[in-house]
């Protein structure tokens, strides 16, 4: 900011501007330097207008709760779809206590750049993750806009659309609960000729199994 104050003193006296007033402009950390420098110097910069500049954000300061832009985030998914924020905390669960022979088919899921190896690259991938979610309730605009990276309008809703046919993990086994358990109740309610085991000389019995790996599992 000393930077800032000398220079403008100096663009004011080789140009003979001294009588001219300056008002500084900047948004996020460029919006929180413009309201830092009209209040340190006032007598250089006569104005500023900060934009989206938490100036009273910090890590353990009192003035604004550490996690709340996060809170802020996660409700604007959830007003979007209601369970894709708990999707989410799932999905980044299940990856961060993945193991590595999980990770083969988490490097061809998220087609990541190289082969993940170790625990290093799974913090990697859920930092990279994390930060695409936020990043996108801090330009979730009604307009397409590339200012981060290129979005859609609403790229929120967007985002979300994948999950609505997904459900949670309690939902999940409940239903396959239910499920078995009408399995369950429709032999038991057959009539005892039915129960006899059957022969066919054509084909064998085929048993097929399935493991919840991943949300995409419970996809219905």
């Amino acid at each position: 900011m000393e930077d800032y104050n000398d220079l403008i003193k100096f663009i004011r006296t080789e140009y003979e501007m001294e009588d001219k007033a300056c008002v500084v402009f900047g948004g996020s950390y460029g919006g929180m330097l413009a309201a830092w420098l009209r209040q340190k110097y006032p007598q250089t910069f006569q104005g500023a207008l900060a934009a989206s500049a938490p100036t009273l954000y910090f890590r353990y300061a009192p003035s604004a709760p550490e996690f709340a832009y996060a809170e802020i985030a996660t409700q604007d998914f959830r007003t979007q779809l209601d369970k894709s924020p708990d999707l989410i905390k799932e999905s980044f669960t299940l990856m961060m206590d993945s193991t590595s022979d999980k990770w083969p088919e988490m490097s061809e899921i998220f087609n990541t750049c190289t082969p993940i190896s170790n625990s290093t690259d799974i913090l990697h991938l859920y930092q990279h993750y994390s930060n695409g979610y936020q990043y996108m309730a801090m330009t979730d605009y009604p307009y397409p806009a590339a200012f981060l990276e290129p979005m859609p309008a609403w790229p929120i809703n967007e985002a979300v659309k994948p999950f609505a046919n997904i459900d949670l993990i309690d939902d999940y086994e409940r239903k396959q609960a239910k499920k078995k358990k009408a399995q369950e109740d429709e032999e038991s309610n057959k009539p005892w000729y039915k129960k006899l085991p059957t022969w066919d000389g054509d084909k064998k019995d085929e048993k097929k199994s399935s493991s919840v790996n991943g949300l995409t599992d419970r996809e219905s």
